[in-house]
């Protein structure tokens, strides 16, 4: 994320958006990110099958 302050916000669309799921987390904030109106990037894996 672009600032590690936004972490309870984030954090709680990320528990919305995954509900039951509840996959591992890292939250880590980083000087910028490609686009300045880019403030989060997800990284996802996924098994299907």
């Amino acid at each position: 994320m672009a600032n590690i302050e936004d972490w309870e916000e984030i954090g709680h669309v990320h528990c919305e958006i995954s509900r039951e799921i509840r996959p591992d987390t890292s939250m880590v904030e980083v000087g910028r990110l490609i686009s300045p109106e880019i403030l989060v990037e997800i990284e996802a894996d996924a098994v299907v099958g």
